[in-house]
């Protein structure tokens, strides 16, 4: 009587081990599904920049904000690249905001005016993580940049032009 009672029990908490086990396994392969390639990155916020233009780029500055405040958190600059070089810009936080956030990128064009856009959108207002890799392709004769990006919004996966 007595060793099946210990036999029930221990095949009780066996079997909520498993279930714990299993759990943690799911979501572990749920977030891996999430990031793709981007689970390698830290939490925070990842900038990469490559220049496969042929020409140096101007001053980038990046910032998370939203449409009524796109200079909600300032992520930081990267200094003119030349040609075939790299950067990266890496912020550990990523400041609790009231609303989604997007990505901005900011830089000076040719005749001085300063251009601001989104680059994307995360659809988490506290996002834990995101991720641009961004490859400037082209810089035309007014200084405006072409570029192609990947990455990860805090949500799922993303890429554009």
């Amino acid at each position: 009587m007595f060793n099946t009672r210990i036999k029930i029990t221990m095949f009780v908490f066996s079997g909520i081990a498993i279930v714990i086990i299993l759990g943690y396994v799911l979501l572990f392969l749920l977030a891996v599904a999430q990031e793709g390639e981007f689970i390698k990155y830290d939490d925070g916020v990842t900038i990469k920049v490559n220049n496969t233009s042929n020409q140096p780029t101007p001053k980038i500055k990046f910032t998370l904000g939203y449409s009524e405040n796109p200079d909600f958190q300032d992520i930081g600059e990267i200094t003119p690249l030349d040609s075939e070089n790299a950067a990266k810009i890496r912020n550990d936080d990523i400041k609790t905001a009231n609303d989604d956030l997007s990505l901005y990128i900011e830089y000076k064009l040719k005749n001085g005016d300063t251009k601001k856009e989104d680059l994307f959108y995360s659809p988490a207002a506290v996002p834990q993580k995101i991720v641009a890799v961004i490859d400037i392709t082209d810089i035309d004769k007014y200084g405006d940049i072409k570029l192609k990006y990947k990455g990860f919004d805090g949500f799922g996966t993303i890429n554009g032009e």
